[in-house]
């Protein structure tokens, strides 16, 4: 099959977090499996431009767009690709499908007009971010579903949900419950196959063997629950003297609220932040955690960085706002509902059992070897793609 992949990062935007990454292994993995893919993007980067405007990847072709303005992409997630939207309508009849990933983009809002116009079957992966926010952002997105969301909710071929919740979501706003599916986010096995050893991340940083280490990977943002998990961290701390939390990620307007939190609850020799880590660079830090945790304050679904984790046999302790399927039947990691208390609560009982920790950990590669690995999760979404193509009809006039 020809598959069109419209996505506002592409790799190696790794900056921008999880979707990159989830789209550029499912490019990979398609091009594996014998199909032509085309990843259309923008040339989003980090703070900098990716000069590169087109090059193969992996065998995937990618066509990078530059952004209006870099700045609105960097700091306020808003991508105005110049020239996509005439060269969608000028391809699109060439692909057999065309897939595009986040709630509100232009670029998805583009293919999907096009798609629908041009008879090509598209699908639909919101990422999540469906909730609209607060503020100036809740405006713009309002203006967006105004024009967009019919379209994209109303002639998807496939609404696909990371998990429950975010099914939900969609049937919420507009999405007919019976073209919407769970379709989970996906990590590749040949990242996890040479784990690193034991102790390598904690001997850089002369963390002990016995301090137990509470791992945070991501953005530094305010939405991602960083002050409950602080504050989780601090109160752990009057039981367990040796806890340390561990925050990895960029900054992301949120990195000097966190330090002075730190500071004012007096974890400073109990905190670690090593910067942001991509790739093979991360690997030591997962595998020396002793849980891994995530407690944001919205609805953002699946972690993609609680996956990789569980992909290095490391626990998780998430909450209702970012669920996992099946990780409460593998015995994964917990999940409860969001709350300073809960968090509090259920970050101790984890560190009183190192037993039971371990055994989550090896229950948790397990879970991801058996339910997330791309091998799996590809194939799930080849065979819509096949149907789709195969039941394809012509576009309007």
């Amino acid at each position: 099959m020809k598959i069109l992949l419209g996505v506002v990062y592409y790799q190696p935007a790794w900056a921008y977090g999880g979707p990159p990454r989830v789209v550029s292994d499912l490019a990979r993995q398609l091009v594996r499996r014998g199909h032509s893919v085309t990843a259309v993007t923008t040339d989003a980067l980090d703070a900098r431009r990716n000069p590169v405007l087109r090059e193969q990847i992996d065998g995937v072709e990618v066509i990078r767009f530059r952004n209006w303005s870099n700045s609105l992409a960097w700091k306020y997630k808003i991508f105005v690709p110049v020239n996509a939207r005439r060269w969608i309508a000028r391809h699109i009849r060439e692909y057999d499908v065309a897939h595009v990933f986040d709630a509100r983009t232009l670029l998805n809002a583009w293919v999907a007009t096009e798609s629908a116009k041009q008879g090509v079957p598209f699908f639909y992966s919101p990422f999540g971010s469906l909730p609209p926010g607060q503020g100036w952002r809740a405006a713009v997105k309002n203006v967006f579903d105004h024009v967009y969301a019919a379209t994209l909710l109303g002639q998807a071929t496939a609404l696909l949900a990371q998990n429950e919740h975010e099914a939900e979501l969609l049937a919420e706003y507009g999405g007919d419950r019976t073209r919407i599916a769970l379709w989970p986010l996906a990590v590749d096995p040949a990242d996890y196959a040479n784990l690193p050893p034991r102790g390598e991340f904690r001997r850089r940083h002369g963390i002990g063997p016995d301090e137990r280490v509470v791992l945070f990977v991501g953005r530094i943002n305010v939405h991602k629950g960083l002050e409950c998990l602080t504050r989780a961290v601090a109160a752990a701390r009057g039981r367990y003297p040796e806890v340390r939390l561990v925050v990895v990620g960029r900054d992301d307007g949120y990195l000097q609220p966190l330090l002075g939190l730190v500071r004012e609850l007096g974890l400073e020799a109990n905190f670690l932040h090593p910067g942001p880590l991509y790739g093979p660079d991360v690997l030591p830090v997962y595998v020396d955690a002793d849980l891994f945790a995530i407690t944001p304050t919205h609805f953002e679904e699946t972690s993609l960085a609680a996956l990789s984790a569980c992909a290095c046999g490391t626990p998780v302790l998430i909450n209702d706002r970012c669920g996992i399927p099946w990780l409460e039947d593998y015995d994964a990691g917990r999940c409860p509902p969001h709350s300073q208390d809960n968090v509090t609560r259920t970050l101790m009982e984890m560190l009183a059992d190192p037993a039971s920790l371990r055994r989550q950990g090896a229950n948790a590669r397990r879970m991801i070897e058996e339910k997330f690995f791309w091998p799996r999760v590809v194939e799930q979404i080849e065979a819509r793609y096949a149907s789709a193509r195969d039941s394809r009809r012509p576009g309007r006039p």
